[in-house]
């Protein structure tokens, strides 16, 4: 039913753009048509199909992901869609946020804040140690597993040291998304 009353406030949110459509005058009524009540009934089962993804859902999403500049950064358009349970924190808290209230085939740009994205890069996360208690043979730039199983970007490599980057790699960047809702299960 939760679905049926989003549907409603976002029919009714807009101006009128058809003549023949008036406002709703109440929760689960999407519109009333001026013309025929035949219609009425069809259109009212139309918008109860039209669920909107909520929390506990599980949706199929498209996305391509750019950086401020324009640069792609992802994109899941030549493979299946990302398959995510919103409100499980599975996925960057704005792209979650995003998905929310959308319906299977809409399609939407979303502008992510560092804040909702991966959260500001942190001075704390790049940890300088000896090489001689470094394995052999890394390099800068080289992608490496800590004991912990956490990712770690090798950012220098010296005779005396090495310095190892735990921060994600999009840390400190606000992210843009253009997402295709695929399916709600």
């Amino acid at each position: 039913m939760a679905f049926v009353a989003a549907a409603a406030v976002r029919l009714t949110a807009a101006p009128n753009r058809c003549a023949n459509v008036a406002p709703a005058r109440s929760v689960g009524v999407a519109f009333a048509p001026r013309r025929s009540t035949a219609v009425a009934r069809s259109n009212a089962v139309d918008v109860r199909m039209m669920a909107a993804a909520a929390a506990g859902d599980t949706v199929g999403v498209h996305y391509t992901g750019t950086l401020e500049g324009g640069a792609v950064f992802d994109s899941s358009r030549e493979r299946e869609p990302l398959v995510v349970t919103l409100g499980q924190g599975q996925v960057i808290p704005g792209f979650e946020k995003a998905l929310m209230g959308m319906s299977v085939g809409d399609t939407t740009d979303v502008h992510i804040p560092v804040e909702e994205a991966y959260g500001p890069r942190r001075d704390d996360l790049v940890v300088k140690m000896e090489r001689s208690k470094g394995p052999e043979g890394l390099d800068a730039g080289m992608m490496v597993q800590l004991s912990n199983g956490q990712p770690a970007q090798v950012t220098e490599v010296t005779s005396e040291f090495i310095t190892i980057d735990v921060n994600h790699p999009l840390a400190g960047q606000a992210l843009n998304f253009n997402l295709e809702l695929m399916s709600i299960n």
